[in-house]
């Protein structure tokens, strides 16, 4: 399969000028004739994650977050991100940027995060202007309301992750807005839409300030939000390519999270296995 007919595909489904104002998204890196054969699917790309596309034979990588965000002034091998842009190129791995494009998709990232919660999709928080049926983020709801504890618990049982959290106006939990990865910028939203807890990552203190007694609101960690991505996008992918018999798609199992907790408990092992099993 040709690189050129792989982002034909993907467009068809995720729609590239579907992508947030100013997301890098698309074609990122493009070796020698662009064949593709063996893709690997990951959050994003480090040093590791090219070193396992070596390993695994893949010629082609889709990382949801994008390498390249920030022009190179220079490409040097002690920057990161152009020092994997080397490291592809030496290794003739193209690269395929997601992100956003994944986010407003009706199943993909704040769906699959409401799903695994075992809500009931309602409609999405922000509409996409150009896209029927496309959206930032959801508005789901819980069968039976649930109390704000028992809420925050199935948030660190699914995630596997600590939860930074504040109380709402209400104890009880039913209808919950969901963006996945940073959307503090739409607490304001949340609240006017009167739900009762609001999920997302990259929480300032004074957001929670702001959502003191108002809407209870959670910061599950960016990765920890996305980590079903992953799993996702390769189910994604695969239904995309089906009819093609010469292309195969796996999950990375290359943990990229930088962050680290104190006490360490599980959650870097656990998260791993959130990487290909969800």
């Amino acid at each position: 399969m040709q690189l050129n007919n792989l982002l034909d595909e993907i467009n068809i489904i995720l729609p590239w000028d579907s992508a947030l104002e100013n997301d890098k998204v698309g074609l990122q890196i493009k070796v020698n004739d662009g064949e593709v054969r063996k893709i690997l699917v990951t959050i994003e790309v480090n040093d590791e994650v090219v070193d396992e596309a070596i390993i695994k034979k893949c010629d082609t990588i889709v990382t949801f977050h994008p390498l390249i965000y920030y022009p190179l002034a220079t490409i040097t091998e002690t920057e990161r991100a152009s020092r994997i842009c080397i490291k592809l190129i030496q290794n003739n791995i193209n690269l395929i940027s997601i992100h956003t494009t994944f986010d407003v998709y009706s199943k993909g990232t704040s769906r699959l995060i409401s799903d695994k919660l075992g809500l009931v999709f309602e409609d999405f928080l922000v509409k996409h202007p150009k896209f029927d049926g496309y959206g930032l983020g959801v508005i789901s709801k819980f069968p039976e309301p649930v109390s704000a504890k028992n809420f925050v618990e199935i948030l660190s049982d699914i995630f596997l992750s600590p939860v930074r959290f504040c109380n709402g106006k209400h104890n009880k939990i039913e209808r919950v807005g969901i963006i996945g990865g940073s959307g503090s910028s739409y607490l304001d939203l949340a609240i006017s839409k009167n739900l009762d807890a609001f999920v997302t990552a990259d929480v300032s203190y004074h957001k929670f300030h702001q959502a003191k007694d108002k809407i209870l609101l959670a910061d599950l960690g960016h990765y920890e939000m996305e980590v079903f991505v992953v799993s996702g996008l390769t189910d994604l992918l695969n239904n995309i390519l089906n009819r093609y018999e010469d292309i195969s798609v796996i999950s990375s199992t290359v943990h990229t999270n930088p962050v680290n907790y104190y006490p360490e408990g599980n959650f870097v092992e656990n998260q791993k296995k959130l990487l290909v099993n969800y």
